[in-house]
């Protein structure tokens, strides 16, 4: 029988567990942002007004939340991908506030219609489903990360 101990005597457990902690976390972060870097890919497609684009979050899970933000009033026609480019400088920095160690993390949107580009849809216009098709990309993600963080980078 071949074994070895997890932890062992050379350096602190204290030490080891940090370190285990600390690689979670930085795997966690990096996999927050690669899918919210996806996210505001795909919503330069559904930008309009630029209001879906630009009202992602993400936060820890909360029992309820109401979307609010509208898009009354707003100029249409696109906004060539700059709702899009907040959206995503929004997520990163929330990402970057969320506290560590916690897992119970959601990307969401607070526009009002919401539930229109990623389910219902249009008369005339299928729903865009981005955060179902982020979702179904999310192990590619992980494993990007995981090998990047093997190889050294970040």
């Amino acid at each position: 029988m071949v074994q070895f101990r997890v932890i062992d005597r050379r350096r602190p457990e204290r030490e080891i567990l940090d370190q285990f902690q600390n690689f979670n976390q930085e795997v966690q972060k990096q996999v927050l942002r690669g899918m919210a870097e996806r996210v505001a890919e795909m919503s330069v497609e559904t930008e309009d007004t630029g209001t879906y684009a630009e009202s992602h979050e993400i936060a820890i899970r909360s029992g309820s939340f109401a979307s609010f933000i509208s898009s009354k009033g707003k100029p249409r026609g696109g906004t060539g991908g700059r709702a899009s480019a907040r959206g995503l400088r929004s997520m990163l920095g929330d990402i970057d506030r969320l506290p560590p160690g916690n897992n119970n993390i959601v990307i969401r949107n607070m526009s009002i219609h919401a539930f229109a580009v990623e389910r219902k849809g249009w008369p005339t216009k299928p729903p865009y489903r981005i955060y179902s098709r982020v979702q179904r990309e999310a192990s590619s993600i992980i494993k990007r990360v995981v090998d990047s963080i093997r190889a050294g980078g970040t």
